[in-house]
């Protein structure tokens, strides 16, 4: 088993070079988009995501944090209790993004915001059916692993964003596109 210095530095390495190529990806996909979408879109994606992630930042109950570092992070009646509390807390939030939907919309005066809210809300609840087993990942340290899961699942998505944008250069290719994140992302093997 190899020592926790060399853990740390491999684990260093996967998280500098991930996050690199991630980088890398993510500029260049958004330099073809802005090629074939209007500028606005953007901006409502942006509006609408600040909305989906300040719910999910205010909203934070910590089961991921809990499952890396309990004693009790690798019982499978822990790991359930975890996943179900997840999945009742996305439920919830797109409850709420749905409910701000019309206030928001209308303070905006976007009447595009009364779809576009509900579907990128619809992203906490596909991202709350994910496994607990990426956290499993992190709890073991095997960042390489969980390095490489979160690349293919933003690859996925770049790729269906841009072939949509090509395809129908309109607001749902970056709505829909961002779904595809969670939902081609599958269960990491955690053996």
């Amino acid at each position: 088993m190899p020592s926790l210095k060399k853990l740390a530095i491999r684990g260093a390495i996967w998280t500098i070079g991930g996050f690199g190529v991630g980088q890398v990806l993510r500029f260049v996909s958004n330099l073809i988009l802005t090629r074939l979408l209007a500028p606005d879109f953007f901006g409502l994606m942006a509006l609408a995501q600040t909305f989906r992630i300040g719910l999910e930042l205010f909203s934070d109950v910590g089961t991921s944090q809990s499952i890396i570092q309990n004693k009790r992070g690798d019982d499978s009646a822990f790991l359930n209790t975890a996943w179900t509390i997840h999945i009742v807390r996305s439920l919830i939030l797109w409850g709420i993004c749905l409910l701000i939907t019309i206030p928001v919309a209308t303070f905006y005066d976007d009447q595009r915001i009364l779809w576009l809210l509900p579907v990128v809300g619809f992203t906490s609840v596909i991202d709350g059916l994910r496994s607990t087993s990426i956290y499993t990942l992190q709890r073991h340290m095997q960042v390489g692993k969980y390095t490489m899961f979160e690349l293919t699942g933003w690859i996925l998505q770049l790729v269906a964003m841009n072939i949509w944008a090509w395809f129908d250069p309109s607001l749902a290719a970056l709505a829909i596109g961002g779904l595809a994140n969670p939902i081609l992302r599958r269960s990491p093997a955690t053996g």
